[in-house]
Formats: structure tokens, sequence, C-alpha cells
């Protein structure tokens, strides 16, 4: 049984020129406070790889998820189901299980950093950790089943059905 607990914690400094009055620089999606020293990130992850069943939870808090979340869609609560929003998706950034049913074949289910681009929530994972308004226009995160192949060492070949980008909750009729 393999069990591996990490983190990471993501903090900087910014300061604008223009010394906006509110201490808020407008039209940026993550270093947007002027002025001042910010732990914009703090994440707690669990991966676990037993006996063929392998899973991983990460944790995060900080101002930085609540902007991964802002376009969460909003799913209102009735009689025996609670509301689904930002606000409850927030501090998880990625919950996953799954079943290897061949050392090359893999199927998992649940939420996860998305593929695409060249960065991810993950700042301990990118080869380019800028934090810029084109990461901010990529998707962070899909909900739904993936299966993955490995066809070599370093190689795989993945096929998922997600609920879309960006929301744990599906608000729409195609995946």
């Amino acid at each position: 049984p393999s069990v591996v607990v990490g983190g990471y914690a993501e903090a900087f400094y910014q300061w604008n020129l223009n010394r906006p009055s509110n201490g808020i620089t407008n039209f940026r999606g993550f270093d947007n406070r002027h002025n001042s020293f910010t732990l914009s990130n703090v994440a707690l992850d669990l991966n676990w790889d037993q006996d063929d069943l392998i899973g991983r939870v990460t944790l995060q808090v900080g101002h930085t998820p609540s902007t991964y979340y802002l376009s969460e869609p909003v799913s209102a609560g009735a009689s025996g189901a609670n509301a689904s929003d930002a606000e409850l998706w927030k501090y998880v950034q990625q919950a996953y299980v799954g079943y290897r049913f061949s050392p090359a074949l893999t199927l998992a289910a649940g939420l996860f950093l998305s593929p695409i681009g060249p960065e991810t929530m993950a700042v301990r994972d990118n080869w380019n950790w800028s934090r810029s308004n084109l990461f901010f226009g990529l998707p962070f995160y899909h909900t739904g089943a993936r299966l993955t192949y490995a066809v070599a060492a370093d190689w795989a070949v993945t096929v998922a059905a997600y609920n879309g980008w960006n929301s744990v909750v599906d608000k729409n009729e195609h995946k």
C-alpha cells in the first residue's frame, strides 16, 4: 500500500504602480492585491494506491480558490436537496477514486484538474507558473469519469466524459 501526504503554499507580494486607493488591481484574476504580501493558496494533498484502488483528495484555502470557482454554476436547492455553488466547492481542488484493471488500464471518477493548457491549479506541478490572464481564461477543473491507457512508460491515452468545465454540478444537457 502506498499513501503519500503532501502540500504546498502559494505566496506573493505585489505592487501596482497606479497605487489604487481601494488596494485592488482590476482586471487581474489572481494577483489583484496592491502593496500586499498575500498567502493566496494553501493546499493539503492525500494520494493513495493500494491493491489497484487509487484515489486523491486535495483540499485548499485562500483567495485564489475563490477565483478558480468564480464560474461554478449555481444550482438551487429544494426539499431534500441542498444548493450547490462556488462557496460549497471552492475548498476542494481535486477529489477522485479509481480502479486499475491492469498495469496499463485505469478508470477513475470524480473532480479532476484540467489537462488543458500550459498551467494547472497545482503550482508545484507547473513548468510555467505565471497565473496570467491567459490562465484565467482556461478551464481549471472537470467533473466526470476518465479511462486512461498507458501505451508506454511516459505516454498515455485518456478518454473522458465530463459535465463540461468548471462545473462540479451538471448544468447542461451535453457531456
